[in-house]
Parts: structure tokens; C-alpha cells; sequence
């Protein structure tokens, strides 16, 4: 309904980074917020992690060994149309968004970004998907 503010739905969501600290703080952020988080340290199996689950969402960091998030994303979008994805990085703002853009992901969250801008910065990102 037009004009009605209404809770954000609860999201299953994977978040794959290959650092522990940030999967921690976003694990908390995200199920502080009332979301099923689920998260992984190595971009490797998360095909079959994404198969199980079937998240709503898939949190990626672009930077990490061995296989980059883009490329991860490029294998969700084709097996996985169902799951969207939010990039997650350090890398420079405008090339992060860029970046997104060009691989079709919901949007990019910079990792300067943390606690309750996180949250509201997630939700707003997410909150398309209730759209499509």
C-alpha cells in the first residue's frame, strides 16, 4: 500500500568475506536487525552453500583469495537468479558502484560503513526486492 511504512521483512542472507572481524560485526548487525545470517570465510563451496540455503541476499566481499567476488557474483546471477547480491568492499566509492552496476548486483555497501548505517543502508538496498 502507497504511504504505509511497514517493517523490513526478515531476509535470509549468506555473507562471504575472508575476513573474521567483519563477519562478526556484520553477523551481529544484520541479525540484531531480524534477519537469518549466515556466513562463510572462503568464497569456495558457496555455490552449494547458496543451493542449501537458497538466502535472499548474498553479502560479498570483492577482495579475497583465490576466487574475487566478482566473479562469484557472475556464477550467482547464472545459476542463482532467484539470489541477489550486495558487494561488500574497501574498494574506492565510485568504483565499488560502478562495479555493481556492471555485475548486476543490488548495490554496494562500503566497509567504512558500520552499525546502524550498515542496517539502514542494507534495508534500503533490499527493500527493491519487494518490488520485483
Amino acid at each position: 500500500r502507497r504511504g504505509t511504512i511497514s517493517k523490513m521483512a526478515k531476509l535470509k542472507v549468506l555473507v562471504v568475506d575472508d575476513d573474521e572481524t567483519m563477519l562478526q560485526a556484520i553477523w551481529m548487525w544484520l541479525y540484531s536487525a531480524g534477519h537469518e545470517v549466515v556466513t562463510r570465510s572462503t568464497p569456495f563451496g558457496t555455490s552449494q552453500q547458496i543451493l542449501r540455503m537458497e538466502p535472499d541476499v548474498v553479502m560479498l566481499d570483492l577482495d579475497m583469495p583465490g576466487l574475487r567476488g566478482e566473479t562469484l557474483a557472475e556464477m550467482i546471477r547464472g545459476k542463482q537468479r532467484a539470489t541477489s547480491v550486495i558487494f561488500y568492499s574497501g574498494k574506492e566509492p565510485a568504483e565499488l558502484q560502478d562495479l555493481a552496476r556492471t555485475y548486476g548486483a543490488l548495490g554496494a555497501i562500503h566497509k567504512s560503513v558500520h552499525g546502524d548505517d550498515f542496517v539502514r543502508l542494507f534495508q534500503k538496498l533490499t527493500s527493491r526486492l519487494g518490488a520485483i
